[in-house]
Protein backbone atom coordinates (compact mmCIF):
# COMPACT_ATOMS: atom_id res chain seq x y z
CA UNK A 1 0.00 0.00 0.00
CA UNK A 2 0.92 3.53 -0.62
CA UNK A 3 -0.40 6.52 0.39
CA UNK A 4 -0.11 10.09 -1.26
CA UNK A 5 -1.76 13.75 -0.57
CA UNK A 6 -1.90 17.07 -2.32
CA UNK A 7 -1.10 20.64 -0.65
CA UNK A 8 -1.90 23.20 -2.31
CA UNK A 9 0.61 25.94 -3.64
CA UNK A 10 0.85 28.90 -5.96
CA UNK A 11 4.03 29.69 -7.45
CA UNK A 12 6.10 30.00 -10.54
CA UNK A 13 9.00 27.09 -11.46
CA UNK A 14 11.74 29.03 -13.36
CA UNK A 15 14.66 27.24 -15.40
CA UNK A 16 16.95 27.27 -18.35
CA UNK A 17 14.83 24.62 -20.24
CA UNK A 18 11.53 22.81 -19.99
CA UNK A 19 13.23 19.84 -18.85
CA UNK A 20 14.62 21.94 -15.59
CA UNK A 21 11.44 22.54 -14.51
CA UNK A 22 10.49 18.55 -13.48
CA UNK A 23 10.73 19.05 -9.96
CA UNK A 24 11.26 15.71 -7.36
CA UNK A 25 12.96 15.27 -4.74
CA UNK A 26 13.27 11.84 -2.72
CA UNK A 27 13.93 11.38 1.17
CA UNK A 28 13.32 9.56 4.11
CA UNK A 29 11.31 10.02 7.05
CA UNK A 30 11.23 7.90 10.14
CA UNK A 31 11.93 4.43 7.68
CA UNK A 32 9.86 5.90 4.96
CA UNK A 33 10.60 6.43 1.76
CA UNK A 34 9.27 9.97 0.48
CA UNK A 35 9.10 11.25 -2.92
CA UNK A 36 7.70 14.61 -3.18
CA UNK A 37 7.01 16.62 -6.92
CA UNK A 38 5.96 20.09 -7.71
CA UNK A 39 2.61 19.82 -9.97
CA UNK A 40 2.44 22.46 -12.22
CA UNK A 41 0.47 23.62 -15.11
CA UNK A 42 1.29 23.83 -18.62
CA UNK A 43 5.04 24.71 -19.41
CA UNK A 44 5.54 28.09 -20.87
CA UNK A 45 8.32 30.05 -22.57
CA UNK A 46 9.43 33.50 -23.24
CA UNK A 47 12.83 34.21 -25.33
CA UNK A 48 12.82 38.03 -23.85
CA UNK A 49 13.49 36.58 -20.18
CA UNK A 50 17.17 36.25 -19.40
CA UNK A 51 18.08 32.05 -20.34
CA UNK A 52 18.15 31.36 -16.86
CA UNK A 53 14.46 31.70 -16.08
CA UNK A 54 13.42 31.83 -20.34
CA UNK A 55 10.93 28.26 -19.54
CA UNK A 56 8.23 28.53 -16.28
CA UNK A 57 5.67 26.74 -15.61
CA UNK A 58 2.62 27.73 -12.33
CA UNK A 59 2.86 25.15 -9.60
CA UNK A 60 -0.36 24.07 -8.48
CA UNK A 61 0.15 21.31 -5.55
CA UNK A 62 3.15 19.89 -4.05
CA UNK A 63 2.23 16.03 -4.23
CA UNK A 64 3.56 13.22 -1.21
CA UNK A 65 4.18 10.08 -2.17
CA UNK A 66 5.08 7.49 0.76
CA UNK A 67 6.38 3.96 0.11
CA UNK A 68 4.80 0.65 0.30
CA UNK A 69 6.48 0.01 3.60
CA UNK A 70 3.25 1.12 5.47
CA UNK A 71 2.44 -1.42 6.85
CA UNK A 72 5.39 -1.58 9.32
CA UNK A 73 5.12 2.01 10.21
CA UNK A 74 2.55 3.73 12.83
CA UNK A 75 0.73 5.51 10.02
CA UNK A 76 -0.57 1.87 8.89
CA UNK A 77 -2.30 1.32 12.10
CA UNK A 78 -3.79 5.13 12.37
CA UNK A 79 -5.28 3.94 8.80
CA UNK A 80 -6.57 0.70 10.53
CA UNK A 81 -7.94 2.51 13.36
CA UNK A 82 -9.19 5.45 11.33
CA UNK A 83 -7.01 7.75 13.60
CA UNK A 84 -7.80 10.96 11.84
CA UNK A 85 -5.99 13.58 13.50
CA UNK A 86 -3.16 11.29 14.49
CA UNK A 87 -2.65 11.04 10.70
CA UNK A 88 -3.30 14.60 9.99
CA UNK A 89 -0.08 15.37 12.54
CA UNK A 90 2.30 13.12 10.97
CA UNK A 91 1.25 13.74 7.37
CA UNK A 92 1.56 17.84 8.23
CA UNK A 93 5.13 17.02 9.89
CA UNK A 94 6.23 15.38 6.13
CA UNK A 95 4.41 18.46 4.38
CA UNK A 96 5.91 21.42 6.56
CA UNK A 97 9.75 19.72 6.17
CA UNK A 98 8.98 20.10 2.13
CA UNK A 99 7.71 23.37 2.77
CA UNK A 100 11.06 24.59 5.17
CA UNK A 101 13.48 23.68 2.30
CA UNK A 102 11.20 25.13 -0.66
CA UNK A 103 10.15 28.08 1.07
CA UNK A 104 13.81 29.02 3.27
CA UNK A 105 16.58 27.46 0.72
CA UNK A 106 14.47 27.99 -2.21
CA UNK A 107 13.60 31.72 -1.36
CA UNK A 108 9.98 31.06 -2.48
CA UNK A 109 7.99 33.45 -0.08
CA UNK A 110 4.28 32.99 0.64
CA UNK A 111 4.58 29.47 0.66
CA UNK A 112 4.27 28.90 4.56
CA UNK A 113 4.67 25.74 6.75
CA UNK A 114 1.06 24.36 7.27
CA UNK A 115 -0.39 25.36 11.18
CA UNK A 116 -2.82 23.61 12.85
CA UNK A 117 -6.63 24.38 12.26
CA UNK A 118 -9.81 24.63 14.39
CA UNK A 119 -11.07 22.42 11.88
CA UNK A 120 -11.92 18.67 11.98
CA UNK A 121 -9.41 16.30 10.61
CA UNK A 122 -11.52 14.73 7.73
CA UNK A 123 -12.41 18.13 6.46
CA UNK A 124 -8.88 19.11 6.31
CA UNK A 125 -7.83 15.26 4.97
CA UNK A 126 -10.31 15.52 2.18
CA UNK A 127 -8.51 18.87 1.19
CA UNK A 128 -5.41 17.75 0.71
CA UNK A 129 -7.04 14.62 -1.25
CA UNK A 130 -5.65 11.82 0.69
CA UNK A 131 -5.38 8.67 -1.56
CA UNK A 132 -3.99 5.05 -0.67
CA UNK A 133 -3.52 2.57 -3.66
CA UNK A 134 -4.77 -0.63 -3.52
CA UNK A 135 -4.80 -3.21 -6.37
CA UNK A 136 -3.11 -1.16 -8.40
CA UNK A 137 -5.68 1.67 -8.24
CA UNK A 138 -5.60 5.18 -6.34
CA UNK A 139 -9.12 5.66 -4.07
CA UNK A 140 -9.40 8.47 -2.00
CA UNK A 141 -9.49 7.90 1.93
CA UNK A 142 -11.94 10.02 2.27
CA UNK A 143 -14.13 10.87 -1.00
CA UNK A 144 -15.67 14.14 -0.42
CA UNK A 145 -19.61 14.71 -0.16
CA UNK A 146 -21.10 15.49 -3.79
CA UNK A 147 -22.17 19.05 -2.59
CA UNK A 148 -18.48 19.81 -1.64
CA UNK A 149 -17.66 18.69 -5.55
CA UNK A 150 -20.36 20.80 -6.94
CA UNK A 151 -19.08 23.83 -4.95
CA UNK A 152 -15.50 23.30 -5.97
CA UNK A 153 -16.66 23.41 -9.20
CA UNK A 154 -18.68 26.37 -8.64
CA UNK A 155 -15.38 28.23 -7.35
CA UNK A 156 -12.67 26.82 -9.90
CA UNK A 157 -9.47 28.18 -9.72
CA UNK A 158 -9.26 31.76 -8.09
CA UNK A 159 -6.71 33.59 -10.34
CA UNK A 160 -4.83 35.31 -7.44
CA UNK A 161 -1.39 37.42 -8.49
CA UNK A 162 1.61 35.04 -7.81
CA UNK A 163 3.93 36.93 -5.99
CA UNK A 164 6.79 34.34 -5.87
CA UNK A 165 9.14 31.68 -8.05
CA UNK A 166 11.15 29.17 -7.53
CA UNK A 167 14.81 29.11 -9.73
CA UNK A 168 15.92 25.76 -10.25
CA UNK A 169 19.24 26.44 -9.61
CA UNK A 170 18.58 26.67 -6.03
CA UNK A 171 16.89 23.39 -5.88
CA UNK A 172 20.05 21.30 -4.77
CA UNK A 173 19.72 23.25 -1.59
CA UNK A 174 16.18 22.79 -1.43
CA UNK A 175 16.60 18.95 -2.10
CA UNK A 176 19.69 18.89 0.95
CA UNK A 177 17.37 20.69 3.05
CA UNK A 178 14.58 18.58 2.80
CA UNK A 179 16.31 15.60 2.60
CA UNK A 180 18.35 16.27 5.74
CA UNK A 181 15.64 17.65 7.05
CA UNK A 182 17.66 20.98 7.73
CA UNK A 183 16.25 24.24 10.14
CA UNK A 184 16.95 27.22 8.54
CA UNK A 185 19.21 30.19 10.46
CA UNK A 186 16.93 32.50 12.03
CA UNK A 187 18.40 35.15 9.33
CA UNK A 188 17.01 33.32 6.35
CA UNK A 189 13.46 33.20 7.58
CA UNK A 190 13.46 36.89 7.98
CA UNK A 191 15.53 37.77 4.70
CA UNK A 192 12.77 36.00 3.27
CA UNK A 193 9.96 37.47 4.70
CA UNK A 194 11.37 40.53 3.54
CA UNK A 195 11.39 39.38 0.15
CA UNK A 196 7.51 38.69 0.23
CA UNK A 197 7.11 42.43 1.96
CA UNK A 198 9.26 44.00 -1.32
CA UNK A 199 7.06 42.13 -3.99
CA UNK A 200 4.00 42.93 -1.94
CA UNK A 201 5.58 46.50 -2.21
CA UNK A 202 5.40 46.60 1.52
CA UNK A 203 8.44 48.52 2.14
CA UNK A 204 7.79 49.05 5.53
CA UNK A 205 7.53 45.88 6.82
CA UNK A 206 10.37 44.67 3.90
CA UNK A 207 12.74 46.95 5.99
CA UNK A 208 12.03 46.41 9.74
CA UNK A 209 12.19 42.55 8.40
CA UNK A 210 15.80 42.68 6.33
CA UNK A 211 17.32 45.04 9.33
CA UNK A 212 16.16 41.88 11.57
CA UNK A 213 17.91 39.30 9.71
CA UNK A 214 21.05 41.38 9.31
CA UNK A 215 21.34 42.08 12.99
CA UNK A 216 21.28 38.19 13.61
CA UNK A 217 23.89 37.59 11.28
CA UNK A 218 26.20 40.32 12.26
CA UNK A 219 26.46 39.26 15.77
CA UNK A 220 26.98 35.83 14.72
CA UNK A 221 29.62 36.81 12.12
CA UNK A 222 31.40 39.34 14.89
CA UNK A 223 31.10 36.71 17.47
CA UNK A 224 32.79 33.98 15.07
CA UNK A 225 35.61 36.64 13.87
CA UNK A 226 36.75 37.84 17.40
CA UNK A 227 36.54 34.19 18.79
CA UNK A 228 38.07 32.01 16.08
CA UNK A 229 40.53 34.38 14.27
CA UNK A 230 41.35 36.96 16.84
CA UNK A 231 41.16 34.73 19.67
CA UNK A 232 39.01 37.04 22.40
CA UNK A 233 37.79 34.76 25.39
CA UNK A 234 34.14 35.35 25.95
CA UNK A 235 34.17 37.60 28.83
CA UNK A 236 35.89 40.15 25.95
CA UNK A 237 33.67 39.65 23.38
CA UNK A 238 30.68 40.14 24.95
CA UNK A 239 31.79 43.66 26.74
CA UNK A 240 32.67 44.30 23.48
CA UNK A 241 29.32 43.37 21.62
CA UNK A 242 27.63 45.21 24.56
CA UNK A 243 24.11 46.80 23.62
CA UNK A 244 26.26 49.78 24.54
CA UNK A 245 27.63 49.43 20.55
CA UNK A 246 24.36 49.69 18.37
CA UNK A 247 23.66 48.67 14.88
CA UNK A 248 25.11 51.80 13.35
CA UNK A 249 28.61 51.70 14.76
CA UNK A 250 28.47 48.05 14.08
CA UNK A 251 28.36 48.76 10.75
CA UNK A 252 30.29 51.66 10.43
CA UNK A 253 32.98 51.09 11.98
CA UNK A 254 33.45 47.46 13.22
CA UNK A 255 33.34 45.80 9.83
CA UNK A 256 35.62 48.46 8.04
CA UNK A 257 38.15 46.29 10.40
CA UNK A 258 37.10 43.35 9.71
CA UNK A 259 36.12 43.09 6.16
CA UNK A 260 37.98 43.71 3.15
CA UNK A 261 37.74 46.47 0.69
CA UNK A 262 36.16 44.16 -2.12
CA UNK A 263 33.72 43.31 0.88
CA UNK A 264 33.17 46.26 2.12
CA UNK A 265 32.34 47.74 -1.78
CA UNK A 266 30.18 44.62 -2.46
CA UNK A 267 28.33 45.45 0.94
CA UNK A 268 27.40 48.58 -0.16
CA UNK A 269 27.63 50.15 3.36
CA UNK A 270 26.77 53.36 2.93
CA UNK A 271 23.28 52.09 1.68
CA UNK A 272 22.82 49.76 4.08
CA UNK A 273 23.68 52.79 7.14
CA UNK A 274 21.11 55.02 4.98
CA UNK A 275 18.28 51.89 5.71
CA UNK A 276 19.39 51.58 9.10
CA UNK A 277 18.26 55.34 9.60
CA UNK A 278 15.23 54.95 7.80
CA UNK A 279 14.74 52.04 10.33
CA UNK A 280 15.38 54.16 13.70
CA UNK A 281 13.04 56.68 12.34
CA UNK A 282 10.22 53.97 12.04
CA UNK A 283 11.14 52.26 15.79
CA UNK A 284 12.23 55.59 17.53
CA UNK A 285 10.72 58.70 16.03
CA UNK A 286 7.00 58.39 13.59
CA UNK A 287 6.58 54.50 13.17
CA UNK A 288 6.53 55.29 9.06
CA UNK A 289 9.08 55.53 6.49
CA UNK A 290 10.57 58.84 6.23
CA UNK A 291 8.54 61.43 3.75
CA UNK A 292 9.52 61.77 0.10
CA UNK A 293 12.00 58.67 0.11
CA UNK A 294 11.72 57.60 -4.21
CA UNK A 295 10.82 53.90 -4.22
CA UNK A 296 14.58 52.86 -6.19
CA UNK A 297 15.87 54.19 -3.17
CA UNK A 298 13.67 52.37 -0.64
CA UNK A 299 14.53 49.28 -2.60
CA UNK A 300 17.99 49.78 -3.42
CA UNK A 301 18.50 50.44 0.22
CA UNK A 302 16.67 47.58 0.94
CA UNK A 303 17.95 45.19 -1.39
CA UNK A 304 21.99 46.41 0.05
CA UNK A 305 20.34 45.61 3.66
CA UNK A 306 19.94 42.07 2.13
CA UNK A 307 23.44 41.80 0.12
CA UNK A 308 25.31 42.20 3.47
CA UNK A 309 23.30 39.92 5.08
CA UNK A 310 23.88 37.64 2.64
CA UNK A 311 27.70 38.25 2.15
CA UNK A 312 27.93 38.10 6.68
CA UNK A 313 26.04 34.54 6.48
CA UNK A 314 28.51 33.28 3.97
CA UNK A 315 31.57 34.61 5.59
CA UNK A 316 30.62 33.28 9.25
CA UNK A 317 30.07 29.91 7.62
CA UNK A 318 33.87 30.49 6.32
CA UNK A 319 34.38 31.31 9.48
CA UNK A 320 32.93 28.00 11.41
CA UNK A 321 34.38 26.06 8.95
CA UNK A 322 38.44 27.32 9.04
CA UNK A 323 39.72 24.90 11.94
CA UNK A 324 38.34 21.73 10.25
CA UNK A 325 39.92 23.81 6.63
CA UNK A 326 43.28 24.37 8.81
CA UNK A 327 43.38 20.37 9.64
CA UNK A 328 42.35 19.86 6.03
CA UNK A 329 45.53 22.29 4.89
CA UNK A 330 48.24 20.28 7.51
CA UNK A 331 47.13 16.46 6.42
CA UNK A 332 47.68 17.91 2.47
CA UNK A 333 51.47 19.23 3.70
CA UNK A 334 52.00 15.96 5.29
CA UNK A 335 51.27 13.91 1.95
CA UNK A 336 53.03 16.05 -0.25
CA UNK A 337 55.67 17.54 1.31
CA UNK A 338 57.76 18.64 -1.96
CA UNK A 339 54.47 21.29 -2.05
CA UNK A 340 54.21 24.32 -0.10
CA UNK A 341 51.54 24.47 2.71
CA UNK A 342 48.23 25.18 0.39
CA UNK A 343 45.60 27.89 1.82
CA UNK A 344 42.44 26.17 2.16
CA UNK A 345 39.05 28.10 2.28
CA UNK A 346 35.70 26.77 2.89
CA UNK A 347 33.36 28.71 -0.01
CA UNK A 348 29.66 27.35 0.99
CA UNK A 349 27.67 25.09 -0.55
CA UNK A 350 30.18 22.33 0.29
CA UNK A 351 33.09 23.74 -2.16
CA UNK A 352 36.57 23.83 -0.76
CA UNK A 353 39.10 25.83 -2.47
CA UNK A 354 42.78 25.12 -2.14
CA UNK A 355 45.68 27.28 -3.21
CA UNK A 356 49.10 26.15 -3.20
CA UNK A 357 51.44 29.46 -3.77
CA UNK A 358 54.96 29.60 -3.92
CA UNK A 359 57.81 32.47 -4.66
CA UNK A 360 60.06 31.26 -7.53
CA UNK A 361 61.39 32.69 -10.23
CA UNK A 362 60.45 29.68 -12.42
CA UNK A 363 57.34 27.22 -12.44
CA UNK A 364 58.88 23.96 -12.15
CA UNK A 365 57.73 23.47 -8.82
CA UNK A 366 54.12 22.92 -10.52
CA UNK A 367 52.89 19.27 -9.97
CA UNK A 368 52.20 17.48 -13.00
CA UNK A 369 48.42 16.52 -14.32
CA UNK A 370 48.94 13.28 -12.71
CA UNK A 371 50.53 14.64 -9.36
CA UNK A 372 47.44 16.87 -9.86
CA UNK A 373 45.30 14.51 -9.73
CA UNK A 374 46.75 12.84 -6.81
CA UNK A 375 46.46 15.82 -4.53
CA UNK A 376 43.00 15.86 -6.03
CA UNK A 377 41.97 12.49 -5.20
CA UNK A 378 43.55 13.00 -1.49
CA UNK A 379 41.14 16.40 -0.94
CA UNK A 380 38.45 14.33 -2.05
CA UNK A 381 39.15 11.06 -0.14
CA UNK A 382 39.15 13.60 3.57
CA UNK A 383 36.44 15.93 2.56
CA UNK A 384 34.04 12.88 1.82
CA UNK A 385 34.85 11.59 5.65
CA UNK A 386 33.36 14.83 6.93
CA UNK A 387 31.03 15.54 3.74
CA UNK A 388 29.17 13.08 2.66
CA UNK A 389 27.85 15.03 0.00
CA UNK A 390 30.90 16.84 -1.34
CA UNK A 391 31.88 15.71 -5.18
CA UNK A 392 35.13 16.70 -6.18
CA UNK A 393 33.34 17.61 -9.76
CA UNK A 394 31.48 20.13 -8.44
CA UNK A 395 32.80 20.93 -4.99
CA UNK A 396 36.46 21.25 -5.42
CA UNK A 397 38.88 24.07 -6.59
CA UNK A 398 42.68 23.42 -6.93
CA UNK A 399 45.50 26.80 -7.68
CA UNK A 400 48.52 26.58 -8.14
CA UNK A 401 50.65 30.11 -8.39
CA UNK A 402 54.29 31.28 -8.70
CA UNK A 403 55.06 34.31 -7.25
CA UNK A 404 55.66 36.62 -9.34
CA UNK A 405 54.38 34.89 -12.33
CA UNK A 406 52.41 35.40 -15.79
CA UNK A 407 50.35 32.32 -15.39
CA UNK A 408 48.26 29.90 -12.54
CA UNK A 409 47.70 26.35 -13.49
CA UNK A 410 44.08 25.43 -12.00
CA UNK A 411 41.80 22.72 -11.39
CA UNK A 412 38.03 22.71 -11.68
CA UNK A 413 35.45 20.62 -12.79
CA UNK A 414 37.27 17.64 -13.35
CA UNK A 415 39.64 19.62 -15.97
CA UNK A 416 43.00 20.99 -15.43
CA UNK A 417 43.84 24.23 -17.45
CA UNK A 418 46.35 27.53 -17.57
CA UNK A 419 44.70 30.50 -16.14
CA UNK A 420 45.71 34.12 -16.86
CA UNK A 421 47.06 35.49 -13.39
CA UNK A 422 45.00 38.58 -12.32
Amino acid sequence: MKVRYRIPADFYVVGPDKGSLAVEVRFEHDGLDCVLTVESGEALSSEDLPHHSRHFARAQHLSVVLSEDLQAHRIWHWLEGEDWQRLLLELRRIANRCIRGIRNFGVVPGLRELQEEATDSEALLRRWSVEVLERDEWRLLLPEPEVSRILAAFLGNTSSQVLAELRTQLLPSVEEAIQDNLEPRPELEFTTNAIEHLRLQDHRLALLEAIIGLEIVLARFLNLHLQLRKGLSKGRIKKFLSPDLGLTARIAGVLDLVLTKDQIAEGRIESVLSAINWRNTIVHRTGRLPGGLPEDTLREGISAVLGLTDLLAGEAESIEAEPEMDSLAGELASRFPSLPRPSVRYLGHHVVGVWFRKVSLDDGWIPSEEEIKEVVAAVAHIRRARDRRFDPLHHLKVLFQTIPGENVVQWRSGELAPVPKT
